[in-house]
């Protein structure tokens, strides 16, 4: 069985040990010397909450990611709503991730051969409504926002 280590922020809200990609790629690196079943899942979202950019974040640890994550997230400052790691949906006001950061972070994910189809990954949304907001619409934001970036690829 995998078994995936999610790269999380460390002084914005959930303070986790695992991120930034070099804290991430130490501990990877030590874990597989007797566990080449696990890996690293990344998350879109969780790249603005570690201060990195998206090939920052993605390049060092091209070898070890067995799960993408794509969502949303505020994180200019803690008085916003949706502020930290709520992922929001992609256009949601002060949101850090569009379409403009998907299709980035797809293309660094196909350049370094995690997207692909001998060996399909797993690659998933993190988006959930905020308030009031329909799930539904929610949902069809997040699949908009992919075929726009996929489109852009």
């Amino acid at each position: 069985m995998k078994i995936s280590l999610e790269v999380f922020d460390y002084d914005v809200d959930k303070k986790s040990l695992i991120g930034p990609a070099a804290l991430a790629l130490q501990y990877v690196q030590a874990v597989r010397q007797t566990h080449d079943h696990f890996g690293l899942m990344v998350d879109l979202s969780h790249i603005p909450l570690i201060h990195e950019t998206i090939d920052e974040s993605l390049l060092p640890i091209k070898d070890y990611i067995t799960h993408a994550h794509v969502g949303n997230c505020v994180v200019k400052s803690p008085d916003l709503p949706a502020y930290g790691d709520v992922h929001p949906r992609f256009g949601f006001p002060n949101g850090e991730n569009d379409v403009a950061e998907v299709t980035h972070y797809l293309k660094v994910l196909l350049d370094i051969g995690y997207l692909n189809t001998e060996n399909p990954p797993i690659f998933s949304f993190e988006v959930k409504p905020f308030g009031d907001e329909d799930p539904d619409v929610v949902i069809a934001n997040a699949k908009r926002t992919l075929n726009e970036a996929w489109a852009r690829v």
